[in-house]
């Protein structure tokens, strides 16, 4: 519970020194604007520096992560090939409905059988519960921005990159498509 309370003051501070400071690096990577935010976030808030630590460490390593998968498998496509990426998006997995969700899901669940119950119960059809399952549980939902995606498939020398999703409701996931050149 301590730990779900400071992520959330974390969260908070977060997001107003993000917008403070989106200015200042709006032309800068996506890496180095979530490194500014979690910087000024540690600039307002005093006296804990192995959180702030922990922090920085796991923000970079989930950066470093999605991007070096992502490149160990683009690199091997040869050209005229193409790269399937499905991610999960920062759309639907932020919403308010779900944050609800996932809300109730970890004060109210405690068991196996009540997460599944709790997932079927807000399932549109009942073949999406096990999808919401994976949602409803935060540690596996890092979510990552189309224009982010898009950047590696450029910079892995990909062209005619789709989003094959667009017109989709409720996306909670980018399915995207590029042929390298």
């Amino acid at each position: 519970m301590r730990t779900e309370h400071a992520f959330r003051r974390w969260a908070l501070v977060a997001a107003a020194a993000l917008a403070c400071c989106a200015s200042a690096v709006a032309d800068a990577s996506v890496a180095r604007r979530w490194n500014e935010l979690l910087l000024e976030s540690i600039r307002r808030d005093f006296g804990r520096p192995t959180v702030h630590a922990r922090n920085l460490f796991h923000a970079s390593l989930a950066m470093y992560d999605a991007w070096a998968a992502f490149d160990a498998v683009a690199s091997t496509v040869r050209p005229g090939g193409s790269l399937y990426l499905m991610v999960y998006a920062p759309t639907y997995h932020s919403s308010a409905q779900v944050l609800e969700w996932r809300a109730r899901y970890h004060r109210e669940c405690r068991t196996f059988e009540e997460r599944l119950a709790f997932a079927y119960s807000v399932a549109d059809r009942p073949e999406n519960a096990i999808n919401l399952l994976d949602m409803l549980n935060t540690f596996y939902n890092w979510t990552i921005p189309e224009d982010v995606c898009r950047g590696w498939f450029e910079d892995n020398g990909f062209r005619d990159i789709v989003l094959l999703n667009r017109n989709e409701p409720h996306a909670c996931g980018l399915h995207m498509l590029g042929t390298k050149a």
